[in-house]
């Protein structure tokens, strides 16, 4: 259970295409994809407004950025599981790996895997998870992040076995777009909420439904928000 828990949460802050002051525990990369969730036509068209504030696309919907963590333990001639975190509302890819401390816990794991964080709506209270809340752009996205590592010499052809979602507070959203645009209920191992249960309850009761092999896991808080659902 600590080593699946572990396996959820990974991240920090980095500049350029290598290592940062990670480089004890691994190497951080920083890379962008045009399959990413962001930019996205709908926000371009209608920004998001939210207690009387218009986020607009251009500071919170333009970064196709995301960072792959590959911890100093990794061996890239085995079968290896790919674990995407997703930020929460008000949040970032930057400040969600400081905030959680996201790196050290999947390097503590010491699973032999990748982490990969893609931004999603920047500082923005929003759940909304642009480009990947349509048909097989996910795959596309990962496929991309393959296909970017390989070219690194980060990892090798064939050799990934599992995806594991995760994330938190909004971060609900992204995943169960995920599993439904994408037709993933039986090739996703694990996922796992922070406080993030706020919807989609029967599309998480289906994955866990149709993939008897599959792991749920549901955290929660007293005051998150999301304690009944949980229940």
């Amino acid at each position: 259970m600590k080593r699946l828990f572990c396996l959820a949460i990974i991240f920090t802050f980095f500049e350029g295409n290598t290592q940062t002051n990670y480089k004890d525990l691994g190497t951080l990369y920083r890379l962008s994809s045009t399959y990413n969730m962001f930019p996205d036509s709908l926000r371009n068209v209608e920004p998001r407004m939210y207690n009387g504030k218009i986020y607009n696309a251009t500071n919170h919907y333009l970064d196709s950025s995301f960072l792959v963590f590959i911890p100093k333990h990794f061996k890239k001639n085995k079968l290896y599981k790919q674990v995407v975190y997703f930020h929460g509302w008000n949040n970032n890819v930057d400040s969600a790996l400081q905030q959680f401390n996201l790196i050290d816990q999947f390097y503590a794991s010491n699973i032999n895997g990748i982490l990969i964080l893609p931004e999603g709506p920047k500082n923005a209270p929003d759940s909304y998870a642009g480009k990947f809340e349509q048909e097989n752009i996910f795959l596309l996205f990962m496929q991309d992040v393959k296909k970017q590592l390989v070219q690194l010499n980060a990892i090798k052809v064939n050799k990934e076995q599992t995806i594991c979602l995760s994330g938190h507070s909004g971060a609900y959203r992204a995943i169960a777009k995920i599993l439904n645009k994408n037709n993933l209920f039986n090739n996703v191992s694990g996922i796992f909420l922070f406080d993030a249960l706020y919807a989609e309850e029967s599309t998480f009761m289906k994955f866990i439904a149709e993939n008897k092999k599959a792991k749920l896991f549901c955290v929660y808080t007293n005051n998150g928000g999301t304690l009944q659902n949980c229940k």
